[in-house]
């Protein structure tokens, strides 16, 4: 998933709004593999910590705005996992046309 898509949707349970216009401009992400792995993994820290402050009232009250509709904390996360899945089954394409196997995490998620 793109930068832009991964940190607009971690960024959506914080702010309560889906804003696809964030651009990131950290040094060496367009051109260095660890520094793009790390940036990943901080999303990943950033959005279970996002997730884990939701209030049972924020579960139960609370409305992301996705840019003229809102969903529930628990539909974005839902619309996340699909966006997650549309993406691991693109890069899947591209690799079975590299010839090359998908990561063996990849085959035991999707499968």
């Amino acid at each position: 998933m793109n930068r832009i898509m991964q940190h607009s949707y971690v960024d959506s349970f914080r702010t309560g709004a889906c804003d696809f216009t964030y651009r990131s401009q950290l040094p060496g992400l367009e051109t260095s593999v660890d520094a793009l792995r790390q940036w990943y993994s901080g999303l990943d820290s950033d959005l279970e910590a996002a997730v884990a402050a939701l209030s049972d009232d924020d579960l139960a009250t609370r409305q992301i705005d996705r840019g003229g509709w809102s969903v529930s904390p628990q539909m974005q996360l839902h619309v996340y996992n699909e966006a997650l899945l549309i993406f691991y089954g693109k890069v899947s394409v591209y690799l079975k046309a590299m010839g090359r196997e998908r990561p063996k995490q990849w085959r035991d998620w999707i499968a």
